[in-house]
């Protein structure tokens, strides 16, 4: 996106220029140096943490069932 604007503001490029939103566009960068930092594997680290969790009660059960035997 930033690579869009140009440099400079000439008339070669005017009417490029009135095609920005400039309001909107400035919101948008303070907002994105603003985020909080997300981790963007958030979602598959709990999916893995879920998978972990689920082999170590298998395995705790099979044990169970083997002292059992």
């Amino acid at each position: 996106m930033l690579k869009a604007l140009p440099g400079k503001i000439t008339k070669y490029n005017m009417n490029q220029i009135s095609l920005f939103n400039f309001n909107i566009l400035q919101s948008a960068i303070i907002a994105f140096l603003n985020e909080d930092i997300v981790n963007a594997f958030e979602f598959y680290d709990k999916k893995n943490r879920d998978r972990v969790s689920n082999v170590r009660d298998l395995i705790i059960r099979q044990k169970d069932n083997l002292d059992k035997v």
